[in-house]
């Protein structure tokens, strides 16, 4: 008995909060106008037809042509089978005004995403980025595995016993510095960001720092 009246209990708080809410503050459908325009779709008119002339299949996807006939709108239509027995739909514009970050491949170790006619191929262990233009390999980024992000982090006790965290292979300079008559304290330790780019047209790499 006593469960069911802290059920009751908190059921009467949740319809408190809820009608609590300013409403006002938030948009309804009819005061939205992508949501009016989706609404207002009618079912069993729908606008988009496939172009099954234009079918071109391969061993686990098929590519075709749709259309809005309406609008004359041209689309790329894709049916992808991938790992696991899933079936994935692309849809997107042929030619856009804008174009859209598209994403090609991708798997527990890699993803490539290709935007217009620039593509990049990401990495993950280790993170390396590879950057294509009109699929011509254009730059690296961390080729070398010289990437290096120093986290901000407390300095451990110059006596730190077992237990401690202790910092090892530092250098003399992490935490603070001296040159000529300036003294470098830096209050927030280490700080350092380095990365390897490699381009394509020239060498040795850059290391930006």
């Amino acid at each position: 008995m006593a469960l069911i009246l802290r059920y009751i209990s908190f059921l009467c708080f949740i319809i408190g909060v809820v009608i609590a809410v300013d409403k006002s503050n938030f948009k309804s459908c009819d005061q939205s106008s992508f949501c009016r325009r989706l609404r207002g779709v009618k079912p069993d008119e729908c606008k988009y037809e496939l172009d099954l002339e234009s079918l071109q299949a391969t061993e686990n996807s098929l590519d075709a042509k749709l259309i809005n006939i309406e609008a004359g709108a041209e689309f790329k239509f894709s049916l992808t089978a991938i790992a696991g027995g899933i079936f994935r739909i692309q849809v997107d514009e042929t030619n856009p005004l804008h174009p859209r970050l598209e994403v090609l491949y991708r798997n527990k170790d890699s993803v490539v995403v290709k935007f217009d006619d620039n593509k990049a191929a990401i990495y993950a262990k280790p993170l390396k980025i590879e950057f294509f233009k009109n699929d011509v390999l254009v730059s690296v980024v961390n080729g070398r595995g010289l990437f290096t992000f120093e986290h901000f982090r407390t300095k451990a006790p110059e006596n730190a016993g077992e237990g401690e965290v202790q910092q090892t292979n530092e250098d003399p300079g992490a935490w603070e510095e001296n040159f000529k008559s300036h003294h470098d304290s830096k209050p927030r330790g280490p700080s350092a960001i380095g990365v390897d780019i490699t381009f394509s047209w020239c060498t040795p790499c850059l290391w930006v720092t």
